[in-house]
């Protein structure tokens, strides 16, 4: 894959093989327009606020495809409406946090899904009204979500962390290794190797698959991205 950009250091064209992708940018820099070598055209329209409005796709010869949002005044998506007369909606208590979710098409339901909220924004349920079943929700004393109940079965997910703020899947926190400037180093799955800078430049999978990532030096973007297999190796520029 490589890629083009403006002075901004904006991304304006992708391109893999023959074939590209084409960004344009309104002049807050958001994204106004994409299009592609095969035909896509993609226009997005944005409200006073920034919040997509419309989402328009065509292309030769067929029928555009039109999503249209609102948004309440603290910028939160209260409506979506897509083709075939689906209609999304969201309600929002006080404090901004989703209630009720309903999506119908042609005056069914097929989604209808209500959150009760406790304090701290931990999410305490949450109830299919379509077929009454409710899942609850627990959490540790850092309101890390540790588990799920569902019919009477819980499901338990481990959430630890250390004193600088690492996170382990683990209670005794012993499934993952960090370094300086807390740089994940290895896991259960794959080792991580970083330069000077910080950044990620290589990733060994157990099995011996490797991930090689090179630099820029003008923007510090990703330049490059090498995948080595016993059976292959892929080279794709960025």
């Amino acid at each position: 894959m490589k890629l083009e950009r403006d002075p901004s250091g904006q991304v304006i064209k992708e391109w893999q093989n023959d074939h590209w992708i084409a960004s344009s940018y309104d002049e807050l820099g958001s994204r106004s327009q994409i299009t592609s070598s095969l035909g896509a055209k993609i226009d997005v329209a944005r409200n006073e606020m920034g919040n997509v409005s419309q989402i328009t796709a065509s292309r030769s010869e067929q029928e555009n495809w039109t999503a249209s949002m609102q948004y309440n005044e603290l910028g939160q998506e209260i409506e979506r409406i897509l083709p075939g007369d689906v209609i999304s909606k969201w309600q929002y208590d006080v404090t901004g946090r989703p209630t009720h979710h309903r999506i119908s098409s042609q005056n069914r339901d097929s989604r209808r899904r209500a959150y009760n909220w406790d304090v701290n924004n931990r999410l305490r349920s949450m109830v299919n009204e379509l077929t009454g079943v409710k899942v609850t929700y627990g959490y540790d004393e850092f309101s890390n979500l540790v588990w799920s109940n569902q019919g009477g079965q819980f499901d338990f997910l481990h959430r630890s962390v250390d004193d600088v703020g690492n996170l382990y899947e683990t209670k005794e926190k012993s499934d993952r290794v960090y370094g300086a400037g807390s740089r994940l180093l290895e896991t259960s799955e794959a080792t991580f190797s970083y330069d000077d800078e910080g950044n990620l430049v290589q990733k060994v999978e157990k099995n011996g698959d490797t991930w090689v990532y090179e630099y820029n030096g003008k923007w510090n973007n990703l330049e490059s991205c090498t995948f080595f297999t016993e059976q292959i190796s892929e080279r794709g520029n960025v």
